[in-house]
């Protein structure tokens, strides 16, 4: 840019304002210096007024969210101004930044993602504590899921093992289990069934009363006993009733059919009762 003063005389002065940049018209102004100094001014307050409009022109629609940052490789002449900042105190800070801004983009997103890490590693590392758990659980059926057993597992985990592994899981199911610190799961509708089969007998049983002397015989040599009309009763009390056997599901008499003591009633209940003759 070039500035031309000519004296008009009598206090008056022209300013030719020239650029050397193609295109750009010449400006000139007239008056004395203080008149050419306000037109200058005002000349610069239309520009600023001028760029300000074609900024908020060049602007995206709010609705549409400006691209995101990324590197921005220096170019030869940037590369050349980098390497003599660093030579300089006073800019070294500014040129270590534009390197970095070259390689992995805006400073601000490196700031962002260290303020964001500690938040995203908590989160990941509670997805795979969480899904380890769930291996462990489906991989181990005989698991009782309480709340109890849950929290006990995940504290000696957590104090003893890493959470983010099934295998430690196993092994404080296991050695918790051996313990005998973990709540056992209940047994189910059929086992308290065969449970309470087994122990009605004992129960149910008639009160234990003194044998009878054996009977007189009769002039017919058949003792009292032989037409009683009910079977003989067995040298060793049952441990099943008649009255428990026929009311028993079809699922226990299959289940007890290695029961020896039920075998045993089934075959004294089973025989023909005799009559008397």
């Amino acid at each position: 840019m070039a500035k031309t003063w000519e004296d008009k005389g009598n206090g008056k002065w022209k300013l030719t304002v020239t650029s050397d940049e193609p295109g750009v018209p010449i400006s000139v102004f007239h008056g004395t210096r203080d008149e050419i100094s306000d037109q200058l001014a005002d000349s610069q307050l239309n520009a600023n007024q001028r760029i300000a409009e074609l900024k908020r022109n060049s602007q995206p629609a709010a609705s549409q969210p400006p691209p995101p940052a990324g590197p921005k490789p220096l170019s030869a002449g940037e590369r050349m101004q980098t390497v003599a900042d660093l030579a300089n105190p006073s800019t070294v800070d500014s040129a270590v930044t534009r390197i970095m801004e070259s390689v992995v983009g805006p400073i601000e997103n490196l700031r962002d993602s260290a303020a964001n890490a500690p938040a995203e590693r908590e989160e990941r590392l509670e997805r795979k504590a969480t899904e380890a758990a769930q291996a462990f659980a489906a991989a181990n059926p005989e698991y009782y899921l309480t709340q109890h057993n849950a929290e006990t597992i995940y504290a000696y985990v957590q104090l003893r093992g890493d959470l983010t592994r099934q295998d430690h899981y196993q092994r404080a199911f296991e050695e918790l289990t051996a313990a005998n610190l973990l709540q056992k799961r209940p047994p189910s509708e059929d086992e308290e069934e065969t449970q309470s089969s087994a122990t009605e007998p004992e129960r149910n049983a008639p009160a234990r009363t003194a044998q009878p002397k054996t009977p007189t015989r009769i002039s017919t040599g058949i003792s009292s006993r032989d037409v009683s009309g009910t079977a003989p009763r067995p040298t060793n009390r049952l441990k099943y009733t008649r009255e428990q056997i026929d009311a028993m599901s079809a699922s226990t008499k299959k289940r007890l059919i290695n029961d020896p003591e039920y075998n045993r009633a089934v075959d004294f209940y089973s025989q023909p009762r005799r009559k008397a003759s």
